[in-house]
């Protein structure tokens, strides 16, 4: 289905006119349901490495220049092998040793890890706003990495799809 076809069913409802809501705001709706319905229902499963930059601590998953070749995140997919994975030249690390925290966790209960010397191996991840005041949306790895590694990053993450922007375009597909 189409989203002039969904426009058109949602309009058949006597108090969804154009005069209440606009074609542009129903589309906006449109790609929020479209959005949640992804999330909610695990619709788009997909995962992706990345290489790791030594001394680096966050890398961008959605934003401007993303590590994601489909620059289509919408949340980490916890269910799938924790989510963000790790590879120390030997094999993949992940939950329990590679643990979610956020950064007030890591201020609390690390709190120099901010100036913290690199390791082999990072003991937790996050997903964060980027601090350098861009709407990018970041992993960070605490302690920074050490060595750079082709493929070193796994993130497991569900996508929004690609969002319709004509009336001929599906939802997720496009």
């Amino acid at each position: 289905m189409i989203r002039s076809d969904i426009r058109t069913l949602v309009r058949l409802s006597p108090i969804v006119t154009t005069g209440l809501i606009t074609n542009a705001n129903l589309d906006t709706l449109l790609d929020r349901a479209c959005e949640s319905m992804a999330l909610d229902g695990r619709a788009l499963p997909r995962n992706e490495q990345f290489n790791i930059v030594a001394s680096q601590r966050e890398y961008v998953v959605s934003g401007a220049s993303p590590v994601l070749t489909s620059d289509d995140f919408l949340s980490v997919d916890m269910e799938t092998n924790g989510g963000v994975l790790f590879n120390d030249g030997s094999r993949w690390i992940s939950r329990p040793e590679l643990q979610p925290k956020t950064r007030a966790w890591l201020d609390r209960n690390q709190p120099n890890w901010r100036t913290a010397a690199t390791a082999a191996s990072p003991l937790y991840w996050y997903l964060d706003r980027a601090t350098d005041n861009s709407d990018n949306l970041v992993v960070g790895f605490e302690p920074v990495p050490s060595t750079a590694r082709t493929d070193g990053g796994w993130i497991h993450y569900l996508s929004r799809g690609r969002l319709m922007t004509a009336d001929t375009h599906s939802p997720w597909t496009a």
